[in-house]
């Protein structure tokens, strides 16, 4: 690629890591179709978008521990259960239908929109839930982990409403997590990636440099302004998601 289509790249990275740690999610929103755009092969694109990912992630992990915002026990069992994601969601990857999965990503998260629309709370204040219903967000989770490692668009969101509903906490903390939880799939998604022979090096390395200064960026005015904007935000990027899983 051309300097300039590499600095486009690293526009790409920088906008769409800055949206991701405002929302909890949403990048593969504009790195996906803009990278598709720019003739990169789809599987090349979901392979290069985790490797790129590390960047983004691990910054802002770096800012949410810095200020002490990262629950770190949930965040590390779900860490753990993300490990194992990647090696299933590869093997799915080869038999299921995708349009069909990420219809029911979309109507999981129509269905879960009326608590951030109708519920002033939901995701405001930290509530203490039962060990069982706990448990249930673990496996629920898993479960994202699995599709995300393959799909790329909404898993991330998806997770993040999840734990909410589930683990009781609040949009800063969940968007913490996510920081975790998203280095870690984009680590073993890219071992595997690599050994397969799908990451575009060279494409990689700018979104992943576009991605580091958008994460930073974006992890500093979510901890600034707390959850009250991440939801708003949030809530904007699930209602455009829906609308591009369902419609394009």
């Amino acid at each position: 690629m051309d300097i300039i289509t590499l600095l486009i790249v690293f526009v790409i990275g920088f906008f769409a890591r800055l949206l991701s740690n405002l929302a909890g999610g949403g990048a593969g929103l504009i790195e996906a179709p803009l990278l598709l755009m720019l003739g990169v092969p789809p599987k090349m694109t979901v392979a290069t978008r985790k490797f790129s990912a590390i960047g983004g992630h691990g910054i802002a992990a770096y800012q949410f521990h810095k200020f002490k915002k990262i629950h770190w026990k949930v965040a590390i069992i779900l860490a753990v259960i993300t490990v194992f994601a990647p090696i299933i969601g590869a093997n799915i990857l080869i038999s299921v239908n995708e349009d069909l999965v990420k219809n029911l990503i979309a109507i999981m998260m129509l269905v879960a929109l009326p608590f951030t629309f109708f519920k002033k709370s939901f995701g405001m204040k930290r509530k203490i839930f039962s060990k069982s219903k706990e448990i249930i967000g673990y496996v629920v989770n898993f479960f994202i982990f699995i599709i995300d490692s393959f799909i790329g668009v909404g898993g991330g969101l998806l997770s993040s409403l999840s734990i909410i509903i589930f683990m009781g906490l609040t949009y800063l903390e969940v968007n913490a997590i996510r920081r975790i939880t998203g280095l870690t799939l984009a680590i073993v998604g890219s071992i595997i990636f690599a050994f397969y022979g799908l990451i575009d090096w060279v494409v990689g390395f700018s979104l992943m440099m576009g991605g580091i200064l958008g994460g930073y960026l974006g992890a500093n005015i979510a901890i600034k302004k707390g959850s009250a904007l991440v939801k708003v935000v949030f809530t904007i990027v699930v209602v455009v998601s829906v609308i591009k899983l369902l419609f394009f």
